[in-house]
């Protein structure tokens, strides 16, 4: 079954995330959302990709007055250990699908991303759901790493092919499959219920510095043979040599998140923008290419977010690294020197031994 995707979750095409342009960021949205705005957790944890320039009015002077505009400034606080990353638990607020953000953002706890779209995608849709998302798993000498879904470039008459074989497996343990997009196909049954499954913008890692092996652990039986059924499928699947020849990336592996059910579903969501450059880079582990999205956002679309800010809109600019969320707002009745610190103090019990900001 082919579903209209134009409701899907995603940072790529959710109707409420409109495109970023360099000339006309979206007016409407009053929540800019910005995943991966630092990478990695402290020294202890995971290195960052790259280090925020100093000094930051130098580099980023969109953001560094931003930060010193700002009435207000919310931590919510995570970890590297947590399915969800911080830019999914922020969305979901800003979009009105959560009444509150936590001040600690849980570990264990997971969004039903794909329950929640079910509820538009398929007619009286009330059952449990999960993203089937294909991917490629690359085995390294003492690690498997999964590479972000997106960089497959796989088509939709393939991935159409793959989801349709895998089909008939799935549903001997109860799951309906149906195709949205190449990159996600909605699975459908009970099995989803109270399943928590990392995110994968939590686990992919082309470079192979993180392994998923821990992340595996949460798939019950019955997934874990049906994840096995489908890597064995797709290897002996014409599309495998067919894109081998082309020097792509093999379709070898599902990822599976997004899992849960939906209590209610929300018939009118709060537009959020979504500046999705420092994701992909963060994903692909381009700490160059990271720089540069970070270079773009300030000169191309904070200035129009700062210029909300101080003409008095209840804007609200959410920071998202891979452990927290800065969230600032500049509604107030004070005055920003009167009630925020110095840019240096935002960060002063977040930076590591190297004077680096995490986030």
């Amino acid at each position: 079954m082919v579903l209209d995707c134009k409701y899907v979750y995603t940072f790529h095409n959710h109707p409420t995330i409109r495109p970023m342009s360099a000339t006309a960021p979206p007016a409407s949205p009053q929540h800019l959302v910005l995943p991966f705005a630092q990478t990695g957790g402290n020294e202890d944890e995971a290195p960052p990709l790259a280090p925020w320039p100093s000094p930051l009015r130098q580099h980023w002077p969109h953001l560094h007055a931003l930060l010193q505009e700002a009435r207000t400034q919310t931590w919510h606080r995570g970890s590297l250990a947590s399915r969800t990353p911080p830019h999914e638990w922020a969305l979901a607020h800003a979009q009105g699908r959560l009444a509150t953000l936590p001040a600690r953002l849980p570990d264990e706890a997971t969004l039903p991303w794909a329950a929640w779209d079910a509820a538009h995608l398929l007619p009286h849709a009330e059952a449990a759901a999960a993203w089937f998302m294909p991917a490629h798993q690359e085995v390294g000498m003492d690690h498997v790493s999964l590479h972000p879904p997106e960089t497959l470039a796989l088509d939709d008459a393939t991935s159409q092919q793959l989801m349709q074989a895998l089909a008939p497996f799935a549903l001997e343990d109860g799951i309906t499959l149906h195709w949205v997009s190449a990159h996600r196909w909605l699975a459908v049954g009970d099995v989803f219920t109270q399943l928590t499954l990392a995110s994968p913008d939590r686990v992919t890692s082309p470079s192979g510095e993180r392994s998923i092996a821990p992340w595996m652990a949460d798939l019950p039986p019955s997934l874990r043979r049906l994840q096995t059924e489908a890597q064995m499928l797709f290897y002996t699947h014409p599309a495998h040599d067919a894109r081998v020849a082309k020097h792509l990336p093999p379709v070898n592996s599902l990822w599976i998140a997004g899992t849960g059910a939906a209590s209610t579903s929300i018939p009118s969501l709060e537009p959020v923008a979504v500046y999705d450059r420092l994701r992909a880079a963060a994903l692909s582990g381009d700490a160059r290419g990271w720089l540069a999205a970070w270079a773009a956002l300030d000169a191309e679309v904070l200035p129009h977010w700062l210029r909300r800010a101080r003409q008095g809109e209840p804007v609200t600019v959410s920071l998202c690294g891979e452990r927290h969320i800065l969230q600032l707002g500049f509604i107030s009745s004070g005055s920003p020197s009167g009630t925020m610190q110095k840019i240096k103090n935002f960060f002063a019990n977040y930076r590591n031994k190297d004077g680096m900001y995490s986030l």
